[in-house]
């Protein structure tokens, strides 16, 4: 029992951040063009933002309490991502080179089964990972004010096409 509290305190990860799901980590995109989310892909591309680098997609689970993407409610939001020091399948993965990482969500992962799972972009993915091939690791994430380099100025709400104020 030692050896494990001792392994938990060299892990150059941290701990998992308290009161967040623990869930898995996958790549699924090299850019977030025509995401659910919904974005101007071009102003996002071209303004240098890191949104078009690192974003990610959010567990869409419709009517439980696993579905993160909320409708797209959660579209734009920043995320804090880690690996976990305990992985279930690849113990040590991430380690040495892993690191935190925001994220902006872009999109909904409805193939991604549980609460604290998170696909990643793969700039977020080798930044997150240190590099390691793809694969699913063990992680947790929590939402995050969005730091400047992922936003200009105030946010603007656009009206997708249809909509209305009942929709």
């Amino acid at each position: 029992f030692l050896f494990i509290s001792l392994a938990h305190a060299e892990c150059p990860l941290g701990a998992d951040y308290t009161g967040a799901p623990k869930g898995h980590l996958t790549w699924y995109a090299d850019t977030p063009s025509k995401n659910n989310c919904d974005f101007d892909w071009a102003s996002l591309e071209s303004s240098g933002l890191d949104g078009w680098t690192h974003f990610a997609a959010l567990t869409k689970k419709p009517g439980t309490d696993d579905d993160r993407y909320e409708a797209g409610a959660n579209c734009g939001r920043c995320v804090k991502v880690k690996c976990s020091c305990d992985q279930e399948l690849y113990p040590g993965a991430c380690q040495p080179g892993g690191q935190e990482v925001i994220v902006m969500v872009t999109d909904s992962c409805p193939s991604c089964p549980y609460a604290g799972d998170l696909d990643l972009s793969t700039d977020a993915w080798n930044d997150a990972t240190g590099n390691e091939g793809f694969s699913k690791y063990d992680g947790t994430w929590k939402f995050v004010e969005c730091p400047e380099n992922f936003k200009t100025g105030p946010m603007k709400l656009r009206m997708k096409s249809g909509s209305s104020r009942y929709w």
